[in-house]
């Protein structure tokens, strides 16, 4: 359809645009470096892979026989994203909102570190990045390379928990 049409060349507009890039421009434009609107500026960018994905599965599977025969037994919208579009993404949507959290750790440590984040006070992993970059003036290694091993293996354990979760919903999707 054409609103179908016209909103994914919108997303993909945006996603041809650095998502940091983006996350720069919006937080300039409000201004605030609060936790809330950080969250807010990082929230704005991330939904659209996400969209992508969905949009992607759905289309791959309106056209299985078992859709068609629930659409022609009279199945409605909502029925068929309950019976049988969300059990087969939901796999899918998991994995992505956990990679979602890992890219806005990522973002957040970004905009902290170059300044744009949140201030020094809030202690974030981009808060405690930046003050180290003092420290590496100094013999202070510790201060940059303790929050930086930490930031590592949170983001390693995030992307664990995120193919775990995929694999075992997976597992539970074939039983359907």
């Amino acid at each position: 359809s054409l609103v179908d049409q016209l909103m994914m060349r919108f997303v993909e507009l945006l996603l041809s645009l650095p998502t940091i890039l983006l996350i720069v421009f919006i937080q300039a434009l409000l201004g605030m470096q609060t936790p809330t609107a950080i969250a807010i500026v990082i929230g704005t960018t991330s939904w659209m892979t996400m969209a992508k994905m969905v949009r992607t599965e759905v289309r791959q599977m309106r056209d299985c026989e078992y859709v068609l025969a629930s659409k022609v037994l009279g199945g409605r919208f909502f029925h068929l994203l309950r019976k049988h579009y969300f059990p087969h993404f939901f796999a899918t949507i998991m994995f992505m909102i956990v990679m979602n959290i890992n890219s806005a750790i990522i973002a957040e440590s970004t905009l902290s570190f170059l300044g744009i984040g949140l201030p020094v006070d809030i202690i974030s992993w981009g808060s405690m990045l930046s003050l180290a970059q003092k420290a590496l003036l100094t013999e202070a290694w510790w201060i940059i390379v303790i929050p930086g091993l930490f930031l590592i293996t949170t983001l390693v354990c995030i992307t664990n928990i995120g193919h775990y979760l995929r694999n075992e919903l997976s597992k539970k999707q074939s039983y359907l």
